[in-house]
């Protein structure tokens, strides 16, 4: 039986095509950015054959291409004494899985001989799946994975993880606050980019003030500590990019925020 973990932290770009050379990586060894080849699929437990990462990337690859969610599977034997927690999210920050401004990625990490599994879920695909399907995922993942194996179980959490967004939009629809007042009719559903100073800021939603709109609310979640330090630090400068959920008064869900110092 795998012990499952489950947490969602800020996703940023994964590069999926620009790869590393592979230089004497152990399995055994710690993980490193310029170790490895970074691919959709990267198995150093020998838990799947050629054939089937080869389908799970393309799977992948695809659906990366359709709607620029981002999912990576990562397979090692151990993770070298470290928490699924820590190495999800290490490797995650460090390929920067998802789209930046919007943190649309996902990790699948399998410790095989330690029997781990955790799911990392950038912010942005948090909204639609949630910590409960997420953990439902994972629970079928597993059960497939001690029924019929690496490949089965993998691939029903992909298959899952894509049913759950590969209908959502993830381009850019509005760049301002006034842009997406003059569409207020069509706007739902829509991701929004703007820039806002900061009144308030609580465990249930950030309270922005913008020239002429000045009821704004944004929904955050309890994982999002490093978004709200953004916004705290850097008041009307950082960017923040956000899901109408509501038009009357507007409410988003946070996805995002782009610092102007980085």
């Amino acid at each position: 039986m795998f012990n499952l973990r489950l947490r969602s932290i800020q996703g940023h770009i994964f590069t999926a095509f620009i790869f590393y050379i592979l230089s004497s990586v152990s399995a055994y060894s710690g993980l490193r950015q310029s170790d490895i080849q970074k691919q959709y699929v990267n198995d150093f437990a020998g838990a799947l054959n050629l054939e089937d990462q080869n389908k799970l990337n393309l799977l992948l690859s695809n659906f990366d291409r359709k709607t620029s969610v981002q999912m990576v599977i990562m397979i090692r034997p151990n993770i070298s004494g470290k928490t699924i927690e820590n190495y999800a999210r290490e490797l995650f920050r460090d390929w920067r899985i998802g789209q930046k401004s919007v943190n649309n990625g996902v990790l699948i990490a399998l410790a095989t001989q330690e029997k781990r599994a955790m799911i990392e879920l950038g912010y942005g695909v948090e909204w639609p799946i949630g910590d409960n399907g997420a953990d439902a995922i994972m629970k079928q993942m597993t059960s497939e994975i001690s029924k019929g194996g690496f490949y089965k179980g993998l691939l029903v959490a992909c298959q899952e993880i894509i049913r759950q967004t590969d209908q959502i939009d993830w381009k850019i629809g509005y760049h301002s606050i006034e842009e997406l007042e003059k569409n207020k009719g069509s706007c739902m559903g829509k991701i929004v980019s703007f820039k806002a100073k900061l009144i308030k800021i609580n465990s249930d939603n950030i309270v922005v003030a913008i020239k002429k709109f000045p009821n704004i609310k944004i929904e955050v979640t309890k994982h999002m500590n490093d978004l709200a330090s953004i916004l705290k630090k850097e008041k009307d400068k950082a960017t923040i990019f956000g899901r109408v959920i509501k038009t009357d008064p507007f409410v988003f869900q946070l996805l995002g925020v782009l610092s102007a110092t980085k």
